[in-house]
């Protein structure tokens, strides 16, 4: 009676052990799968990141443009200054009117 009840015990366990380690296996691969899912959304093009990425050195060297211009900050300063000056003198803007198209009767 006693084989009985340690062959049933073996039997259960043994079957245990397989789950837990097919579990095991399963969530190792959902991890995986969950940190190439992040790598690909942290930097998808056409988006601005949900968090930003702050400089380590707290300082700003060069900026880099979408049209892949790199510019120092100083001239950017100046440039900026500059170009306040001469719209105040002219008084021309760059803002151009959106239209919208009306729905359709």
């Amino acid at each position: 009676m006693a084989t009985d009840q340690n062959e049933k015990l073996n039997i259960v366990y043994s079957e245990l052990m397989r789950k837990f380690n097919a579990l095991s296996e399963h969530i190792k691969r959902l991890g995986g799968r969950v940190a190439e899912n992040a790598t690909a959304i942290k930097r998808e093009t056409g988006r601005l990141p949900g968090r930003t990425d702050t400089n380590p050195k707290r300082q700003v060297n060069d900026v880099l443009l979408r049209s892949g211009k790199c510019l120092n900050p100083s001239t950017i300063e100046i440039n900026y200054a500059e170009k306040c000056a001469e719209v105040e003198k002219t008084g021309e803007s760059r803002l151009q009117p959106i239209i919208l198209d009306g729905p359709n009767p």
